[in-house]
């Protein structure tokens, strides 16, 4: 659900915008505001990831013709997987991780 999410929030500023706007929706929004805040900041750091991963490869290329892209691709989706794995595990592993997965799931069906 995560990897979807990503997908249809492209920044950190759509995600942001969408969570908040739902958390106003709620019966508990002063609760559920601390929870986005918490799967903000963990999501974000997948943005951040994600494009210094794509830089980083890209930089790393000599310039050519026909550049190949699969050993960027591949080096940048190990990457992206392993961020994943670790924002997935932190908020999995926090105190509010129901709350979290009942937001995530509110905010994915949303889009």
């Amino acid at each position: 659900m995560l990897e979807e999410l990503l997908q249809i929030k492209t920044s950190k500023e759509q995600l942001t915008f969408s969570v908040y706007k739902l958390v106003k929706t709620l019966n508990r929004p002063e609760v559920y505001a601390g929870v986005a805040t918490v799967i903000i900041e963990q999501i974000s750091k997948l943005y951040s990831d994600i494009a210094a991963a794509y830089d980083t490869q890209l930089s790393s290329l000599e310039p050519a013709v026909n550049p190949r892209f699969t050993a960027v691709n591949n080096a940048v989706n190990n990457e992206e997987d392993n961020s994943l794995r670790r924002v997935v595990n932190s908020l999995e592993n926090h105190l509010e991780a129901e709350r979290m997965q009942k937001l995530m799931f509110a905010a994915y069906k949303k889009c």
